[in-house]
């Protein structure tokens, strides 16, 4: 709008403010500072977006450790005794093993027990054999006892062990393999348990002290060559009742004719 003055002039008429010295006054505001709509922007603030510390991972959950099953032909040891498998266990069902030395350490003991069953990382183990030639390098055994879960005894098993004095099997042995116990001159009793069957030739001979040998077994069916030959003078049998006139024949079928038989 122009309004005309007294004096002729023309004024110009502002409606929002009047503008003087013809000046235009603006506000500061920083070369830096971006405005978002809505806000206010800070002035000389750089504002750079907010970076949030990195979170290390979280610690991943420990793995379970599966235990150990030893497979059919492992080696292991147990107490004084090492073992091999013979037949892989589950969890569900025990597997078997076969005892086939003595530790260093075991060298030196005067008594052992092969126990019935051994448990390995959660696994159980059926021993039902001693092996070839297991106790063979034994210094010092005096006394063993084999669990009623082994029907092998192994060739050499307990080859002239000459402290071994005692020997207790167990109800399983169903047989006794060549020279398993020949040449143990301090062995003077052995009990031949009820399920034994075989008796390899030489299994006892050359046992100089061996006096009495108790047969609880009614199933005998063999016995080999000279498996009590070389005994002491005047070694006896003892057999079941009805068993005398068999087990006679099978003793001098094998040459072992020295030994006397009684019947219980």
């Amino acid at each position: 709008h122009l309004n005309v003055s007294a004096g002729g002039k023309i004024q110009e008429k502002t409606t929002a403010k009047t503008v003087s010295d013809s000046s235009v006054s603006l506000p500061e505001t920083s070369a830096t500072a971006s405005e978002t709509p809505g806000q206010s922007a800070s002035p000389n603030v750089s504002q750079t977006p907010a970076v949030s510390p990195s979170t290390p991972p979280a610690p991943s959950a420990p793995t379970a450790t599966v235990a150990a099953v030893y497979q059919k032909g492992t080696s292991f040891n147990s107490g004084k005794l090492k073992y091999t498998v013979t037949k892989t266990p589950t969890k569900t069902k025990a597997g078997t093993a076969k005892v086939t030395a003595l530790t260093t350490s075991g060298k030196l003991k005067t008594s052992f027990s092969v126990p019935d069953s051994i448990k390995k990382n959660g696994y159980t183990y059926h021993i039902t054999t001693i092996a070839k030639n297991s106790f063979k390098n034994s210094s010092a055994l005096k006394k063993i006892t084999i669990g009623n879960n082994v029907t092998t005894i192994g060739e050499n098993a307990f080859q002239k062990l000459k402290t071994l004095k005692t020997v207790t099997m167990g109800t399983g042995v169903v047989q006794i393999n060549k020279h398993a116990f020949s040449g143990c001159k301090e062995l003077r009793k052995i009990t031949l348990p009820e399920n034994v069957t075989t008796i390899k030739s030489k299994a006892f001979y050359n046992d100089t002290a061996l006096k009495a040998i108790i047969t609880d077994t009614k199933s005998l069916i063999t016995v080999g060559e000279k498996a009590f030959n070389n005994l002491k003078k005047g070694c006896y049998m003892v057999v079941p009742s009805g068993k005398k006139t068999a087990y006679k024949s099978l003793l001098t079928e094998s040459k072992n004719t020295t030994i006397k038989m009684y019947t219980y």
